[in-house]
């Protein structure tokens, strides 16, 4: 037992984490808090849920999830669109110097690593299996020019 808290209070928070974690679902909580060693009657869950205010809680809890799991997406959409910009960059470096850059050249193969990285997170491929998702905003011929030039994959028919 935590120090200050009454047994009542823990059994009262350990009640709403099993029905958070159950999603709301009475009789899968009550079987969880039976597993945990908590035996509550269904009445009894019923009134905890009342009195407690667990239903408002568990929104307030997936609204929370909500927001962490949009700011997270949003930090990374930020973040894939940075990388593109970084991305064109280099693409205009090439156009420019023809000569072959090793460094330039490595460092433009890993920022595609982690665009395409980024970018799976963010939205599952759609095209080819293991292909970059069309999100990432890189043209068919820009990605035929990169297979080509970098990899040395002819494209053409």
């Amino acid at each position: 037992m935590t120090k200050g808290k009454s047994v009542f209070a823990e059994s009262r928070e350990l009640a709403f984490r099993s029905y958070k974690k159950c999603g709301g679902n009475v009789e899968a909580t009550l079987r969880d808090l039976e597993k945990e060693g908590l035996n509550l009657s269904k009445p009894t869950f019923y009134e905890w849920i009342e009195k407690f205010n667990f239903k408002d809680r568990l929104k307030n809890a997936d609204a929370e999830n909500q927001k962490t799991a949009e700011i997270q997406v949003g930090f990374e959409q930020k973040m894939l669109k940075k990388l593109v910009a970084q991305l064109e960059k280099y693409e205009k470096y090439f156009d420019e110097n023809p000569e072959l850059d090793n460094q330039a050249t490595y460092a433009y193969t890993n920022l595609l690593k982690v665009l395409i990285e980024i970018s799976r997170k963010l939205k599952p491929s759609e095209g080819l299996p293991g292909g970059p998702p069309k999100s990432v905003g890189l043209s068919d011929e820009t990605l035929s020019r990169i297979k080509e030039e970098i990899y040395g994959i002819n494209t053409k028919p």
